[in-house]
């Protein structure tokens, strides 16, 4: 049997999305995660891109259980962003995310020891096949990426107000 997430460069032939990460997790019953990261042991320095964004493209191809996709950044221990959910992606639409570096570092991130961009579905939605493209942090907001203070009161324009079911059971 092979690994329950393996992952293949893969050329599209399309304008802006040239060669991909495309990773394919499985539907044995385990869960997994994709990561870009730098060397082992050491720390990145994003610190330059604090009034910025992190970008990043990804198509899913497959997700016959319709689960969410995850994101998280990790830095030194117990010092990342946690895991935040992208929501559930379009099939075969290469979907744009840009997330403020501000809001990174709110979540937890200390810029100045970043290790690893991690994606992933849902751990009770492994199965499926997605690609990942012009993972990246830019100096500046693009203006895809607004920030969103406390209290939250769903007017701010241009704003991504991801929900989630509990089932009846609750979030902290």
């Amino acid at each position: 049997a092979g690994n329950h997430v393996s992952w293949e460069l893969v050329d599209t032939g399309e304008d802006g999305h040239d060669t991909v990460v495309e990773t394919t997790f499985d539907n044995n019953g385990a869960s997994g995660l994709t990561f870009i990261g730098g060397p082992s042991g050491e720390f990145i320095d994003i610190t330059s891109y604090n009034a910025g964004e992190l970008v990043f493209e990804v198509r899913v191809l497959s997700n016959p259980n319709d689960h969410p996709l995850v994101y998280k950044v990790d830095g030194a221990q117990f010092e990342g962003t946690g895991e935040r959910s992208l929501g559930q992606a379009p099939l075969n639409i290469w979907t744009s995310f840009a997330i403020p570096v501000a809001t990174l570092q709110s979540q937890g991130l200390n810029l100045t020891e970043v290790t690893a961009f991690v994606l992933m579905p849902t751990f009770a939605g492994q199965d499926v096949v997605l690609q990942w493209d012009n993972v990246r942090f830019e100096p500046g907001l693009s203006g895809g990426a607004v920030e969103v203070g406390l209290p939250v009161d769903f007017e701010t324009e241009g704003a991504f107000y991801n929900f989630v079911n509990f089932n009846g059971g609750a979030s902290i």
